[in-house]
């Protein structure tokens, strides 16, 4: 019965301690771009689910609230972070932001559908209907990302390159 490692096994062990440090140090890289992508895909994704739940259609109109589901597309608006409760600001945005569409306040409907909001006030109605593609380009350090939002379904789909 041994006592002690062998030179072999020590060496063997510290090589695989080696290689799971390295893989740990470079999933910890700083990756601004998917951070900025994610922020703008949540405020996204957050503007639809209010709108599935909220039918513009069927409220009474003294209680209407045409803002519901729908979100402005400046650069600003999109990089703004700030928690209104709170008023302070929890992340820095880094990326530059283009619309690459003409639309400029993009609105959803309770069924997920894509409406240009400048068109007709927030009201989604038929006149206002996409049928094409909303694109949002952001870049960072050469790096490009594209976040493109789909007419018919709302689906929203991430595309880097």
């Amino acid at each position: 019965m041994r006592k002690a490692m062998t030179l072999i096994e020590l060496v063997l062990v510290l090589v695989i301690i080696a290689v799971l440090g390295s893989v740990a140090v470079s999933s910890f890289k700083l990756n601004h771009l998917r951070d900025d992508v994610n922020i703008v895909f949540l405020k996204f994704t957050n503007t639809k689910y209010q709108a599935v739940g909220y039918e513009k259609a069927l409220n009474d109109i003294g209680t209407l609230n045409y803002a519901i589901g729908c979100i402005d597309l400046d650069s600003e608006s999109l990089k703004n972070t700030k928690n209104e409760k709170t008023k302070s600001e929890n992340y820095k945005f880094h990326s530059s932001v283009t619309n690459d569409s003409d639309v400029s306040i993009l609105c959803f409907d309770n069924y997920g559908r894509t409406y240009d909001g400048s068109i007709d006030d927030n009201k989604t109605s038929f006149e206002s209907l996409l049928y094409e593609d909303v694109n949002i380009s952001l870049s960072y350090a050469g790096k490009k990302a594209t976040l493109s939002i789909q007419p018919r379904t709302g689906y929203i789909k991430v595309i880097y390159w």
